[in-house]
Order: C-alpha cells, then structure tokens, then sequence
C-alpha cells in the first residue's frame, strides 16, 4: 500500500526555534553566554553611573553628561551587543548545520521503497531537484532519535540529481553505498512513518533519547 507523507510547515518552524537548544555546543557555551549578556546589561550602566558620580571630577556640565551618555551608549552597542549578536548568530548557525528541512518535499512510501524528492536553493535560474529512492531490502539500520525527532537510515540509495527539473535537465543519477539519511520528523502522521518503515524494512529500530550528530 502506498503512504504519502506532507511536511507540517508550523511543526517545522517550531523544531527550527527549539533544535540549537538541543545541541551539546549550545549547553557547553551557557556561561559563555551568560557572561556576555550580563556585560551587555550591566556594562553601559556601569559606565554612566561612573560618568555620573564623578562628573564634577571630570568637569562635565548638565549637558555634557548627556552627550557623554550617548557616547557611552554607542560604544556599549559597538563593543558589547555588536560582538554578543554576531556571536550568538554564530552559535546558533554552528548547532543547526545538521538540520535541513527541505523544500517542495515529496515523501512517499511504496510498498517495496522509498521515494523522496526535494529542491535545494539556487543562486541562478535553475530548478535544482534532487530524488532519492531507498529500497527497504537496501536498508541495513534504522535510528529513531525521539530527542531530536529524527529517524535516520543506513543504506544503499540511488540518487538523482536534477540541474534542471523543469527541463528534465540530469546532473547526476548515481547509487550510493553505506549512506546515511536523516529525515527530520516534521511530517503529519511522522509516527506512523517510523513504524511503516521499521516494518517494511524488517531491520530492527534502534531508539535513543540524547543528542548525537
């Protein structure tokens, strides 16, 4: 019997939002973060409370204490929210290289294979489209990863890759040995998507609880 499965795009925002979190390099940065957000807090308040008290020692009249509060608030922004964004941007981009949530999926199980198609951006004007088809007698392991709501296959798969697909353009139809394919649980019904394949598959799923690249 043939199983189609369709991406849930707020199931998908939502596991986007929460993923890094999950990351071991994100619990391993808290204090690091910690530190750097309390500088970015407490760092400007320090400072103007320091121009403050001792303005009659630095010579500063009403209205200079105000242009110098504004100074003091720039360079807080330039030196410490400015390189507390740009590194929070980056560890964030760090802990979720591992997870891709594709683009015009296609997810349907035969009853002798699985056919999963999706495009990838392109920075020109070709339709890039790539189509992995993984026979159930290929599969040699199945991880479910109920931490990260992630089910991966070990495989042999074949692969098309479309440079074009709208011009039925093939860049590359290959079969790949020893791969590994994780699809992120973001679909509708993606339990019994688990269970379908485990069943096909006859390989024992493997299920674990913890993060793992």
């Amino acid at each position: 019997m043939t199983k189609e499965y369709v991406p849930n795009a707020k199931r998908a925002e939502v596991m986007l939002n929460k993923y890094h979190k999950k990351h071991d390099m994100w619990k391993k940065r808290k204090v690091v973060r910690i530190i750097m957000h309390l500088l970015c807090i407490f760092g400007p308040i320090f400072m103007v409370l320091y121009v403050y008290n001792d303005r009659d020692y630095l010579y500063l009249g009403n209205n200079d204490i105000i242009d110098q509060i504004f100074v003091l608030v720039l360079v807080s922004i330039l030196f410490l929210w400015t390189p507390t964004i740009i590194y929070y941007k980056q560890l964030v981009a760090k802990c979720r290289k591992t997870l891709t949530f594709k683009l015009r999926e296609s997810l349907i199980l035969y009853d002798d294979m699985i056919k999963n198609g999706f495009s990838f951006p392109s920075r020109d004007k070709r339709d890039p489209y790539m189509i992995n088809e993984i026979k159930y007698s290929e599969i040699t392991r199945l991880v479910h990863n109920t931490y990260l709501n992630r089910l991966t296959l070990y495989c042999l798969v074949h692969q098309i890759i479309y440079d074009d697909y709208g011009a039925n353009s093939v860049y590359s139809d290959k079969a790949i040995r020893n791969e590994r394919i994780d699809f992120i649980l973001y679909y509708d019904n993606s339990d019994d998507f688990v269970k379908t394949v485990a069943e096909r598959s006859e390989v024992e799923l493997e299920v674990i609880d913890h993060f793992e690249e």
